[in-house]
């Protein structure tokens, strides 16, 4: 018998606030053609077929209410956020009930840092029931890692990012839930505190203003890093960065040595006030420790850093190209980080074959050993493709001045990406990413990046 898995990651239901909701009618309609797939006597039938949503499925963090300065998850507060995602997405909800009225399907949802609020059991029940299937068919795995054939894990990978790593909730080292261990009911139960990620409260604390001023801040491919995304609010919204930096001081006491809110005070010069960021985005990472080489990774950083601070002495035009273009490399942008990790991990269990993530946002697959492999199914939240150098022109300017009122000029970076699993008793796990592309699902490229 032939047992399929689907696998997509990073869906981000929100509330429907214009303002900030990813998901539209174009992945609304891509997500009804997944499903269409899978209905039996359909291209990506088989015996059974489990759609897994490895983690941020839905948005809390971007769902109101705003958590504000709380460091904990709040459950009244994540019971507001449900209603307000419900709400705002019947047609998804109405899809995946269609879908699971077919024989021997079965979804399955694993955490993210965004629903980590799907860790309380009421939340989970409430997610049953706007789904409104037949019981047992709503799974969620709460271990970190769900394993729905021997040689595939499943890891939504927020853990291998230190900004964004859920504190005291799975054990170091813990196995992975199994398709047995699986909650199937509402389960009943107290859970402690849970502290909300650093990058969580980052977001509501310090980049949300700078978010709604200026969107396209997260939605770049490849991303845009901490450095250039404050090169770029120093540069077009400089009335933010003084109040930045003190809640900067409150988020990372051992940034705060150096901080100087006073020398940004009053000023609109892009120089001085990037001058100021730049000792707290290194402070920052020496933090958290994500420049895994020590000195030298932090001295190229350095180097990157005083490289745009002096783009901003330049014309507007010329810093923002300097900002926002990149150069294209062999490598796809994953973050090392989560590659080290998973490799490290797969050559402690040589059985698994592959690994998949979500969390960065950067589909892709990479080698890892002899017979073993890690695939990033990406996002389907929509993204810019940012442009080569030699693209760059004064509409690009014009929009990243003003990206409410003009629209991109460049190339839609989205692609709504699937890891199509096929396990048989017996026989190795096939593992593909596949992309929605028009009216069918087609392969992506090894390096995803390579298309934009």
């Amino acid at each position: 018998m032939v047992a399929t898995a689907l696998v997509v990651s990073d869906l981000h239901l929100a509330d429907g606030n214009p303002a900030w909701e990813p998901w539209g009618a174009a992945q609304q309609a891509t997500f009804g053609g997944l499903l269409a797939a899978a209905q039996p006597g359909c291209a990506l039938a088989s015996e059974t077929v489990e759609l897994i949503i490895n983690g941020d499925c839905f948005d809390f963090l971007l769902a109101a209410p705003n958590l504000g300065a709380r460091a904990h998850a709040d459950l009244n507060a994540a019971h507001v956020k449900w209603a307000n995602i419900a709400a705002a997405h019947p047609a998804w909800f109405a899809a995946l009930r269609g879908f699971l009225r077919a024989p021997g399907h079965r979804v399955t949802f694993v955490v993210g840092n965004h629903d980590l609020e799907l860790l309380y059991p009421s939340i989970r029940a409430r997610v049953r029931s706007a789904i409104g299937a037949p019981p047992g068919m709503v799974r969620f795995c709460l271990a970190q890692r769900y394993q729905p054939f021997p040689d595939v894990v499943i890891d939504h990978g927020c853990q291998f990012d230190p900004y964004n790593a859920l504190a005291g909730v799975w054990p170091l080292e813990s196995a992975p839930a199994t398709p047995a261990d699986l909650e199937t009911t509402d389960a009943r139960g107290l859970v402690g505190p849970l502290s909300l990620p650093w990058g969580s409260r980052y977001f509501y604390q310090v980049f949300l203003p700078a978010r709604l001023r200026l969107p396209y801040l997260d939605a770049m491919l490849p991303a845009l890093d901490f450095t250039r995304q404050w090169g770029l609010v120093s540069l077009l919204a400089p009335e933010l960065a003084a109040a930045t930096l003190a809640r900067l001081a409150a988020l990372v006491p051992e940034a705060a040595p150096a901080m100087s809110p006073a020398t940004v005070a009053g000023t609109d010069d892009p120089q001085v006030i990037f001058a100021a960021l730049l000792p707290v985005a290194q402070a920052i990472m020496q933090a958290f420790s994500v420049l895994p080489d020590g000195s030298a990774n932090m001295a190229a950083a350095s180097a990157e850093g005083q490289r745009l601070l002096a783009a901003l002495s330049t014309d507007r035009y010329a810093a923002l190209k300097e900002l926002l273009a990149y150069e294209p490399t062999a490598d796809n942008q994953t973050e090392d980080g989560l590659l080290t990790g998973v490799r490290t991990y797969l050559a402690q269990h040589p059985t698994t074959r592959f690994y998949l993530l979500g969390h960065t946002h950067a589909e892709g697959r990479w080698h890892a050993g002899a017979h073993q492999a890690i695939l990033n199914t990406g996002t389907w939240y929509p993204r810019h493709a940012r442009p080569r150098p030699d693209q760059w022109t004064p509409e690009y300017a014009a929009w990243a001045t003003r990206p409410t009122d003009i629209p991109y000029p460049g190339h839609d970076g989205r692609r709504a990406t699937v890891a199509w699993l096929r396990s048989e008793p017996g026989a190795a796990t096939v593992a593909e990413l596949i992309a929605w592309d028009a009216a069918s699902f087609i392969p992506v490229p090894d390096d995803a990046l390579a298309r934009l």
